[in-house]
């Protein structure tokens, strides 16, 4: 008869009769009583540890975008995340005269206050810039692939 090993373990062996035969889920995943396999922690949670019965939720000024991972990732410069459980960084950017160079920001009240001498201006013109440029490119890049298969096609014709 098999024996049913208890939460944060598995047995793969379904002919396994001793609890000798389970083993501790890994880094990264959760066993529920009587697992046959280890299951990979969803994104927007982690395992940071082994034996776990389930896994434990990113909390806000982190996310975690990929399955079966140890530990969260900070929410980039520049802004703060408030959800938890994130499964990408989707910074909130600081709010108009407040700025931050620190990973993993929560809530706008750690962003930092800017410096006198306009360095929110500053900032905020060379983020328009930066985005500005984006958008350039893209629309370049989208342009050259149209006109590309517009050829092509003519070409076929």
């Amino acid at each position: 008869m098999q024996t049913q090993c208890p939460t944060g373990t598995y047995n793969p062996n379904v002919t396994g009769t001793s609890l000798d035969a389970c083993s501790a889920c890994g880094v990264g995943y959760y066993c529920e009583a009587g697992s046959e396999a280890e299951t990979g922690c969803a994104r927007g949670t982690f395992g940071n540890e082994t034996g776990l019965n389930e896994c434990l939720t990113c909390e806000a000024g982190s996310f975690q975008g990929k399955e079966g991972q140890a530990a969260c990732e900070a929410c980039p410069v520049g802004g703060y995340c408030e959800d938890v459980g994130a499964v990408q960084a989707r910074p909130t950017p600081c709010p108009p005269g407040t700025w931050s160079n620190k990973t993993g920001l929560k809530s706008a009240d750690e962003c930092d206050p800017c410096p006198a001498g306009g360095g929110a201006r500053h900032l905020t013109l060379t983020l328009t810039l930066a985005l500005t440029l984006t958008l350039t490119l893209t629309l370049t890049l989208t342009l050259t692939l149209t006109l590309a298969l517009t050829l092509a096609l003519a070409l076929a014709l």
